[in-house]
């Protein structure tokens, strides 16, 4: 009797956490086709962004190899914040002018209280492989600061905007293989 109840138990357990797989994997490829057909450039997970990063104005160079720099074909992940929170030191991410609808990732090099002299949140920022500092921004173009970089995971997602298709079924095939492994493992 004492073994019965640990098995049903068990099941129980492994039933949820075979549920919280399905609800998971489903979740990450549903979130990812949306990122990565999307147009809207003000989408964003929990506050969280993706850029693809399509320069090298922030590679780390030859004096500072740590500098947390990234290069054309990563992508990275910013975190939206107000943008009067920014730091000296901090890489943003922000748009180059009210109106653009492009992007810029820089790091920030001074924060001013003032400009000229109207009062509010500036910043000069500068990528760290180039050697003149941007014009100056204010608070309101902020959008994020960067948190994480994955190193030339932007060629994988030009492939799948390319080959859409054949992505799709390599993702199945993929789910398919992990499904058949567990099943293989679990059921014994």
């Amino acid at each position: 009797m004492q073994k019965n109840r640990f098995s049903s138990k068990n099941r129980w357990l492994r039933n949820l956490l075979d549920l919280l797989f399905y609800i998971i994997t489903l979740g990450l490829i549903c979130m990812s086709i949306l990122f990565a057909f999307s147009d809207d450039q003000n989408k964003t997970i929990f506050g969280y962004r993706i850029f693809n990063v399509l320069t090298n104005s922030m590679a780390p160079n030859e004096r500072d190899q740590k500098s947390g720099g990234f290069y054309a074909g990563d992508v990275i992940i910013v975190k939206d914040i107000q943008g009067d929170t920014a730091k000296e030191g901090e890489v943003i991410t922000y748009r180059p002018s009210m109106k653009s609808e492009a992007f810029l990732t820089h790091r920030v090099v001074k924060k001013l209280d003032h400009l000229d002299k109207v009062k509010g949140t500036y910043y000069i920022t500068k990528g760290d492989n180039n050697d003149t500092e941007d014009l100056p921004i204010s608070e309101k173009q902020v959008v994020g600061k960067k948190i994480i970089v994955f190193p030339k995971v932007g060629a994988v997602l030009k492939f799948i905007r390319k080959n859409f298709a054949v992505s799709v079924i390599f993702m199945l095939s993929v789910f398919g293989f992990i499904l058949v492994i567990k099943m293989y493992i679990f059921s014994k």
